[in-house]
């Protein structure tokens, strides 16, 4: 399995209790859909390494792990702050009007006063949102990736329309 052919799910946080669960954060939009897993990837050392997932139980944006041969703290804390990734063939069947964030890498911006702005190169899963990255005259920009501000995707063009905020330009330079 390469990154090409997956998506990243989230992240591993942190442990949860002594016995090797672990707590992990969604960067997917619909991590509902994932909670009856059999496996997951952990990217560890840039290498997609497969693991059996025994339980699996989704909270909002959080979901706890239990994973097969992880049975103490100590095994726990080799996968902390390790990205989850998934087979791209596990994503549900999705038209042109849904999609999620991580999707629009490399899509260009568009603000339908100021023009084209830049490339996404990122997406960022923050504490209660997600917040697109974008490069604009080599300044990483940070968009609220939302439905007030993101007008319309054009996944063929890949060009996403937006409203920015008056003035958030300017803080970054």
């Amino acid at each position: 399995m390469n990154f090409d052919s997956c998506f990243k799910l989230g992240r591993i946080n942190k442990a949860h209790g002594l016995k090797g669960d672990l707590k992990a954060t969604f960067e997917a939009e619909f991590p509902v859909e994932f909670s009856k897993l059999e496996s997951v990837f952990v990217n560890i050392n840039n290498k997609l390494i497969p693991f059996f997932v025994e339980k699996f139980s989704v909270q909002g944006k959080k979901a706890i792990l239990t994973i097969e041969d992880i049975k103490s703290l100590k095994e726990a804390e080799a996968l902390y702050d390790k990205e989850l990734y998934l087979p791209l063939t596990l994503l549900p069947e999705r038209d042109d009007t849904v999609f999620l964030y991580s999707d629009l890498i490399g899509f260009t911006v568009s603000d339908k006063t100021l023009g084209m702005l830049g490339k996404i190169t990122d997406v960022y899963t923050l504490p209660g949102q997600e917040v697109l990255a974008m490069d604009y005259k080599e300044k990483e920009i940070l968009i609220p990736a939302s439905e007030e501000l993101i007008t319309k995707v054009e996944k063929k063009k890949r060009v996403v329309h937006i409203e920015i905020p008056e003035g958030l330009l300017e803080i970054y330079l």
